[in-house]
């Protein structure tokens, strides 16, 4: 079920955006619905780390796809959902095409998009660079 997707357009390079994006722990600096990030290892496809959203418990997430200078993909697991998070990075002329998306999965997908769905959509337009 889709949450919400965004999408701007930046005059940054994809490699200025993805070197953002590799920084894991300061992603607060750009995502304002982030408190902190936790991230113990390098910026690959299965490692693993913990967030805090602003006015939201603490919350575990996997990054499932790392592609340098394209986007990347995680996800955070609930009770029978999970919501995946999704950051894409496409070249255009000046700039890079930069869209962010959720979509919740599950048996209870649909719970969770109606319980923190309205907080990432107010949340995702000022994470886009």
């Amino acid at each position: 079920m889709q949450i919400v997707e965004h999408s701007e357009v930046s005059r940054a390079s994809p490699a200025a955006i993805w070197a953002l994006y590799a920084d894991v722990e300061n992603w607060p600096s750009w995502d304002p619905a982030l408190e902190w990030v936790r991230w113990p290892g390098p910026f690959v496809a299965g490692g693993s780390g913990t967030m805090k959203p602003r006015g939201a418990p603490v919350a575990k997430f996997v990054m499932t796809r790392c592609e340098p200078n394209k986007g990347f993909t995680d996800v955070s697991r609930m009770p029978l959902a999970r919501i995946v998070f999704d950051h894409v990075l496409e070249a255009v002329p000046g700039g890079t095409k930069v869209t962010h998306s959720a979509t919740a999965h599950g048996p209870l997908g649909w719970l969770f998009a109606l319980l923190i769905g309205p907080a990432i959509r107010r949340g995702m337009p000022p994470s886009v660079m």
